[in-house]
């Protein structure tokens, strides 16, 4: 039995006539309920089969058939399927393609902190909680897609991570002091979402390439959470502190190994 007639009373479509003194089925007219007709959605093979609409009956197939599902039988169209169809997806921005199995090796074998490592991760598949999803999921909580920080663009994955200005300044600087390099946004996305970063840092600094651009993530995560719940200033100078400092251990550590 499917869960949505579990939830049916007997009197929903039965009633005690007192003229005949007997049980009977209820009339479209004494239903209590509105009924979705499931007949009434596609496929329509038995067209001659559907009642005629009134207030108490509603013909849902123009409203699923807009929405175009895909679902060629009834049992087809859950309620997951439904949720997917209700989305926007015009409006939803470019997801990064997830990486390769020999990256993921490469990935998963980088000398870095783990909570760093997992930011990183769910980066790389597109799940971090960014303004633009979070309103998505529940707009009455979060109430504009914006980003926090800026305020006047829309908080995607790519601006969560690094096309913010206030994050940008700090991936220029970072990116400045630890490669000798001027990058373009277009670096720093191939550096997260391909594993393409620099081979050669600065000899100055004895590190991984890929522990620079890990202590630059964690900085500004921890600066951009406690910016949200603690209410503290997001300044860029603080986090490049924060980044030498991160580098410094991890530095350290290697030098131990």
């Amino acid at each position: 039995m499917k869960t949505g007639w579990k939830r049916l009373n007997v009197s929903d479509a039965f009633i005690f006539d007192q003229d005949l003194q007997a049980i009977r089925s209820r009339t479209q007219t004494e239903r209590s309920r509105i009924f979705f007709w499931h007949a009434t959605l596609p496929p329509n093979d038995h067209p001659e089969l559907l009642l005629p609409v009134n207030p108490l009956i509603v013909d849902c197939k123009p409203f699923v058939g807009a929405l175009q599902t895909g679902c060629k039988r009834l049992s087809d169209f859950t309620t997951n399927r439904f949720r997917e169809a209700c989305q926007d997806h015009t409006q939803s921005p470019l997801v990064p393609l997830p990486l390769q199995a020999k990256q993921w090796r490469l990935f998963w074998a980088f000398p870095i902190h783990h909570t760093s490592q997992n930011i990183w991760y769910w980066a790389i598949l597109n799940s971090l909680s960014c303004q633009y999803t979070l309103h998505s999921r529940a707009p009455t909580i979060f109430v504009t897609p914006n980003c926090p920080i800026c305020l006047s663009e829309v908080g995607t994955l790519s601006h969560f991570l690094y096309q913010c200005p206030q994050k940008w300044t700090v991936w220029e600087t970072a990116w400045i002091k630890y490669f000798g390099l001027s990058p373009s946004t277009f670096d720093i996305h191939r550096a997260l979402f391909s594993l393409e970063i620099p081979d050669h840092p600065s000899p100055v600094f004895h590190v991984h390439p890929c522990q620079i651009t890990s202590s630059i993530i964690l900085a500004l995560w921890r600066t951009q959470w406690s910016f949200i719940f603690d209410n503290r200033t997001f300044q860029t100078s603080s986090i490049n502190s924060k980044i030498d400092a991160l580098v410094s251990h991890l530095s350290s550590d290697l030098n131990l190994t």
